[in-house]
């Protein structure tokens, strides 16, 4: 008869190698480039660790990665409600709207899917297609997500929510994450108590 500890370290392992999708949140250059217009404090020590996830990836547990962009342009970010916060960052079609990870990286079996956003919510309206891709991967049976990216405590934190009110299980990465104000462990403490979020390494 196997031991309480023995079921407990089976599931474990089993929930380590359920296939997830990946989820990586905003990588772009004015974030996560120390000279870029919005940089997200100690983000640039991600860059090179990002790259090797993205050789290493196993394509077996993370058959599907999504990728978000955070894109604006210079006539309408004056008047968008993060411009009463922050300047004006990652517009489309210069250096710092650039992605800081190399997708050529990823296994060839991996399916790379990226959406850009105008506002800190990946869930916000204006988002194409992007409902109808979540669908598509949880209809192939993945209800557990993995987050990494930039910012901790703004569009990281919107893409838990929005997962979370989707029905998916959701971990975030302490180790490939960076806040503005916050930290991972904070926000999730603070605004994810008592849901379905585990922050791992």
């Amino acid at each position: 008869m196997e031991s309480n500890f023995d079921i407990e370290s089976q599931m474990d392992a089993i929930l380590e190698t359920e296939p997830k999708l990946l989820v990586i949140v905003d990588t772009q250059a004015d974030f996560m480039m120390s000279k870029g217009a919005l940089y997200v404090p100690n983000s640039e020590e991600l860059i090179g660790t990002l790259n090797t996830m993205a050789f290493e990836l196993d394509p077996i547990e993370f058959p599907y990665v999504l990728m978000t962009f955070d894109t604006h342009h210079e006539d309408t970010y004056p008047g968008s409600e993060e411009a009463k916060q922050f300047p004006i960052h990652c517009i489309e079609g210069t250096p710092g709207h650039a992605n800081v990870v190399n997708v050529e990286l990823f296994h060839e079996d991996i399916e790379i899917y990226g959406i850009q956003k105008p506002v800190f919510d990946m869930w916000a309206d204006g988002v194409d297609d992007r409902d109808e891709y979540i669908q598509n991967v949880a209809n192939d049976g993945i209800h557990r997500v993995r987050i990494v990216g930039v910012a901790s405590d703004y569009c990281v934190k919107w893409a838990i929510a929005g997962f979370l009110d989707r029905g998916f299980a959701v971990e975030v990465s302490r180790s490939l994450t960076r806040g503005i104000m916050r930290d991972i462990d904070t926000t999730v403490n603070e605004d994810f108590e008592g849901c379905n979020v585990l922050v791992v390494d």
